[in-house]
């Protein structure tokens, strides 16, 4: 442990590392007050906080002690946002984390849902946000709106599950949109192969035509797997 005092107060300070999604291990410098003058009572925070990052309770740069439920019902949802994220961010894929974040984008333009206090936000005020979301010019398939819906679902779910609201709002996708396969028109697949050359376009090509999944089974091809009886 690494107590000091300062002024009248004891601080502690230590350093922990914790793997990223990218399995980087990433270190952090804490260095909290105890508000204390207690030197016992600084010493048994610094452990209780250690404890805490062990168990996964908080994240190295969340405050502590953990904010209380009513301060944290208070926040707006874009501020509660950056609470759910640095969660998400310890046990999601990157691309995850990315998809919510490109949401999130989009959301902040509807400032009555943005600024709200995460407390506040309602089932009413979520389908105002579709309304105007369905009403923009571009961007605002049913996809990408669904998606967006996800997001603020994670956040108010995330919200219930830690008891900083009472329930979240029911929030309901917009019909059409089963499964999360969709097949490009002719006119985006002529567009996409008149900007992309190369390598590039060939395996655009070769996963039109076959039908073959970019991450799972595209990619993952290799010399040996073509034969003739495939090419035929």
């Amino acid at each position: 442990m690494s107590i000091c005092l300062r002024g009248g107060t004891y601080w502690y300070k230590f350093r922990w590392s914790i793997w990223a999604t990218d399995g980087k291990k990433e270190s952090f410098l804490i260095r909290r007050s105890a508000k204390t003058s207690a030197k016992r009572k600084a010493e048994q925070q610094e452990e209780d906080h250690r404890t805490a990052l062990r168990r996964g309770e908080v994240h190295p740069l969340d405050p502590f002690p953990k904010v209380e439920a009513p301060a944290l019902k208070a926040m707006t949802l874009l501020e509660y946002s950056e609470v759910v994220f640095r969660h998400v961010a310890l046990y999601a894929k990157a691309r995850t984390l990315d998809f919510y974040t490109e949401c999130l984008e989009r959301i902040k333009k509807f400032p009555r849902l943005a600024h709200a206090p995460v407390g506040s936000v309602t089932a009413d005020l979520i389908e105002a946000y579709v309304d105007w979301r369905r009403s923009a010019r571009c961007g605002n398939t049913p996809w990408t709106i669904n998606g967006e819906l996800r997001t603020l679902r994670r956040i108010l779910y995330y919200a219930e599950e830690k008891s900083h609201i009472t329930k979240a709002p029911a929030i309901h996708m917009l019909p059409g949109c089963d499964g999360r396969d969709r097949v490009l028109t002719p006119q985006e697949e002529e567009a996409y192969l008149q900007e992309t050359s190369g390598d590039l376009r060939d395996a655009a090509i070769l996963g039109i035509e076959t039908g073959l999944r970019p991450d799972s089974e595209l990619f993952s091809l290799r010399w040996e797997n073509v034969t003739d009886a495939g090419i035929r």
